[in-house]
């Protein structure tokens, strides 16, 4: 006889049990094989069903396929697509010409971002974009860096003659101030005023307006 619980009813080690359970294999009343995978999930199994059109003004769920052991099977004689035409299974349209890729948490997928306006994309890395150095500036399509040309005032232009005009006026009323004070050098009023300061401010002043034909003439 034998008092007390038995040896074999002791409470069983928890971590014991689980790998005993996780080794179980077998096929039950369904058919269907059941077992853990090494995560410790039970095996993944779904109908894939298709809302589709059986005739004109009746729609009804279909079954188009199931996922078993890690397996899609479908058929796609039973799939119906819009336009007749399976639709396009992409994570993200190409960027346009100057666009730099910027990628998303995925890693597969990105998002477009235009290039800074003095920018292009660089041609080694896609995901960045690089300054143009001093006097170039982006193409028309963002890609390349060309040089700026040069863009003088012609003569003949509007701007042109009207900065002409401006200058000759000036001059000649800045070489008529300049004839005034070298006549009356010696009277009171040029020494107080400064005379030596006021040739070099009239010079100064003169050399400024001859610049505009310079420009013109460039």
């Amino acid at each position: 006889n034998y008092v007390g619980l038995c040896a074999k009813m002791n409470p069983i080690d928890g971590e014991i049990l689980l790998g005993y359970l996780r080794k179980v294999n077998f096929v039950g009343l369904s058919g269907d094989r059941f077992k853990f995978n090494e995560q410790g999930d039970g095996p993944a199994r779904y109908n894939i069903i298709h809302y589709k059109q059986i005739e004109v003004g009746v729609y009804k769920w279909v079954t188009v396929g199931f996922f078993d052991d890690d397996e899609i099977h479908l058929n796609m004689d039973k799939v119906q697509f819009k336009m007749g035409h399976p639709p396009e299974s992409i994570c993200s349209q190409p960027c346009k010409s100057g666009e730099m890729k910027k990628n998303t948490d995925t890693g597969c997928c990105w998002t477009c971002h235009s290039c800074g306006e003095y920018e292009v994309l660089d041609v080694n890395d896609d995901t960045r974009c690089t300054t143009c150095v001093l006097g170039t500036k982006p193409n028309l399509f963002n890609t390349v860096c060309v040089p700026i040309p040069e863009k003088y005032m012609k003569p003949d232009s509007a701007w042109a003659i009207g900065a002409i005009s401006f200058a000759l006026i000036g001059i000649v009323f800045t070489c008529g101030t300049l004839i005034i004070f070298i006549q009356y050098s010696d009277t009171p009023v040029v020494r107080a005023s400064g005379r030596e300061l006021s040739y070099v401010l009239l010079l100064g002043v003169l050399s400024c307006y001859f610049v505009t034909f310079i420009f013109m003439i460039r």
